[in-house]
């Protein structure tokens, strides 16, 4: 890695290591039953907190200036009946779902425990 107008520059190979490593931790979360996803997910967290390629994407998820992702949970956290409402740009979005997934990661449980209520209450407005 060397330094160039304060921006971090990698090399090919450590792009492609970081990026296969996060394939397969993202797979491996996937992949896990309820006993093993809370730890695949502080697992995912941690590497894309300080793997180097990885952390630069993650400082910029999580200082988004238009995302907030404590505050968006506590306004919309038991929005159950009509659905969540992210937001509509792209990169908002990317931002805010990162924040909640990253936060999740400290507490995993409370993070499958919102996911099943919203996937239960889409499941009944199909029928």
């Amino acid at each position: 890695m060397s330094e160039d107008s304060g921006k971090s520059q990698f090399t090919v190979a450590a792009v492609r290591r970081s990026i296969r490593t996060f394939r397969d931790l993202a797979n491996d979360l996937l992949r896990a039953d309820f006993e093993m996803f809370g730890d695949g997910l502080r697992h995912l967290a941690n590497f894309c907190k300080t793997d180097p390629v990885f952390s630069t994407i993650h400082e910029q998820l999580v200082n988004h200036p238009k995302v907030d992702g404590n505050k968006w949970l506590k306004e919309h956290g038991n929005s159950r009946l009509d659905g969540f409402r992210f937001p509509v740009d792209a990169d908002e979005r990317l931002a805010l779902q990162y924040q909640l997934v990253i936060a999740g990661a400290e507490n995993p449980e409370d993070l499958i425990h919102r996911a099943v209520m919203c996937k239960s209450f889409i499941s009944k407005q199909k029928v």
